[in-house]
Protein backbone atom coordinates (compact mmCIF):
# COMPACT_ATOMS: atom_id res chain seq x y z
CA UNK A 1 0.00 0.00 0.00
CA UNK A 2 1.40 3.61 -0.60
CA UNK A 3 0.67 5.87 1.20
CA UNK A 4 -0.34 9.96 -0.30
CA UNK A 5 -1.61 12.90 2.03
CA UNK A 6 -2.15 16.33 0.69
CA UNK A 7 -0.76 19.16 3.22
CA UNK A 8 -1.06 22.83 3.17
CA UNK A 9 1.96 24.73 3.06
CA UNK A 10 1.16 27.19 5.55
CA UNK A 11 1.67 24.47 8.05
CA UNK A 12 5.01 22.97 6.45
CA UNK A 13 8.24 24.54 7.48
CA UNK A 14 10.05 26.03 4.76
CA UNK A 15 10.90 23.87 1.51
CA UNK A 16 14.34 23.66 2.17
CA UNK A 17 13.61 21.68 5.00
CA UNK A 18 11.19 19.39 2.86
CA UNK A 19 12.07 15.72 2.74
CA UNK A 20 12.34 14.39 -0.63
CA UNK A 21 8.88 12.90 -0.70
CA UNK A 22 6.86 16.38 -0.48
CA UNK A 23 6.00 17.41 -3.72
CA UNK A 24 5.04 20.77 -4.34
CA UNK A 25 1.98 20.59 -6.62
CA UNK A 26 1.00 24.69 -7.03
CA UNK A 27 1.69 28.01 -8.35
CA UNK A 28 4.53 30.37 -8.09
CA UNK A 29 5.10 31.46 -4.62
CA UNK A 30 8.03 33.47 -4.66
CA UNK A 31 8.16 34.55 -1.12
CA UNK A 32 8.55 30.69 -0.34
CA UNK A 33 11.42 29.95 -3.12
CA UNK A 34 8.89 27.90 -4.62
CA UNK A 35 8.52 27.92 -9.09
CA UNK A 36 5.00 26.58 -10.34
CA UNK A 37 4.89 23.33 -10.67
CA UNK A 38 4.61 21.69 -13.89
CA UNK A 39 1.58 19.97 -12.04
CA UNK A 40 0.24 23.09 -10.91
CA UNK A 41 -4.36 23.63 -11.62
CA UNK A 42 -3.95 26.30 -14.75
CA UNK A 43 -7.85 26.89 -13.96
CA UNK A 44 -8.52 29.81 -10.99
CA UNK A 45 -11.04 29.64 -8.71
CA UNK A 46 -13.31 32.74 -9.28
CA UNK A 47 -12.10 33.20 -13.05
CA UNK A 48 -14.73 34.11 -15.40
CA UNK A 49 -16.28 31.74 -17.48
CA UNK A 50 -17.84 33.28 -20.27
CA UNK A 51 -19.61 29.92 -20.99
CA UNK A 52 -21.03 30.05 -17.91
CA UNK A 53 -21.77 33.72 -17.49
CA UNK A 54 -20.24 33.90 -14.17
CA UNK A 55 -17.38 33.13 -12.10
CA UNK A 56 -15.44 29.31 -11.69
CA UNK A 57 -16.19 27.70 -8.59
CA UNK A 58 -13.76 25.29 -6.67
CA UNK A 59 -15.29 22.15 -7.61
CA UNK A 60 -15.64 23.44 -10.84
CA UNK A 61 -11.11 24.13 -11.71
CA UNK A 62 -11.03 20.91 -9.78
CA UNK A 63 -13.19 19.15 -13.00
CA UNK A 64 -11.36 21.07 -15.08
CA UNK A 65 -8.67 20.33 -14.18
CA UNK A 66 -9.46 16.17 -14.08
CA UNK A 67 -10.89 16.56 -17.76
CA UNK A 68 -8.27 18.86 -19.41
CA UNK A 69 -5.00 18.83 -17.58
CA UNK A 70 -5.05 15.12 -16.88
CA UNK A 71 -6.31 14.62 -20.60
CA UNK A 72 -4.19 16.76 -22.18
CA UNK A 73 -1.23 17.37 -19.82
CA UNK A 74 0.80 20.43 -19.67
CA UNK A 75 4.72 20.68 -21.16
CA UNK A 76 6.40 19.24 -18.32
CA UNK A 77 3.60 17.52 -16.56
CA UNK A 78 4.41 14.23 -17.77
CA UNK A 79 8.30 14.66 -16.84
CA UNK A 80 7.02 15.85 -13.32
CA UNK A 81 4.54 13.31 -12.84
CA UNK A 82 7.10 10.59 -13.68
CA UNK A 83 9.31 12.15 -11.32
CA UNK A 84 6.32 11.96 -8.49
CA UNK A 85 5.96 8.18 -9.13
CA UNK A 86 9.81 7.26 -8.70
CA UNK A 87 9.19 9.10 -5.17
CA UNK A 88 6.68 6.83 -4.39
CA UNK A 89 8.00 3.83 -5.54
CA UNK A 90 11.11 4.88 -3.71
CA UNK A 91 9.95 5.91 -0.27
CA UNK A 92 6.21 4.32 -0.33
CA UNK A 93 4.40 7.58 0.46
CA UNK A 94 3.98 10.85 -0.67
CA UNK A 95 3.49 14.06 0.49
CA UNK A 96 1.29 16.27 -2.09
CA UNK A 97 1.61 20.09 -0.95
CA UNK A 98 -0.54 22.62 -2.03
CA UNK A 99 -2.53 26.09 -0.78
CA UNK A 100 -6.25 24.60 -0.77
CA UNK A 101 -5.81 21.68 1.78
CA UNK A 102 -7.92 20.32 4.17
CA UNK A 103 -10.81 22.00 1.20
CA UNK A 104 -10.97 20.43 -2.02
CA UNK A 105 -8.19 20.87 -4.17
CA UNK A 106 -6.65 19.63 -7.22
CA UNK A 107 -4.37 17.66 -5.48
CA UNK A 108 -6.90 15.27 -5.05
CA UNK A 109 -6.90 14.23 -8.55
CA UNK A 110 -2.80 13.82 -8.58
CA UNK A 111 -3.25 11.36 -5.64
CA UNK A 112 -6.20 9.82 -6.71
CA UNK A 113 -4.70 9.23 -10.34
CA UNK A 114 -1.27 8.15 -8.64
CA UNK A 115 -2.93 5.56 -6.28
CA UNK A 116 -5.41 4.48 -8.98
CA UNK A 117 -1.99 3.67 -10.64
CA UNK A 118 0.19 1.39 -8.12
CA UNK A 119 -3.22 -0.09 -6.52
CA UNK A 120 -5.16 -1.29 -9.99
Amino acid sequence: MRDISIANIRYLPPPAEWPEWYVYVGRSAPRRGLKRSPLANIYLVGDYSPDLGRRFTRQEVIALYASNVLGQPMPGFERELGRVRTLLAKHGKLILVCWCAPRACHAEVIRDALLAEVEG
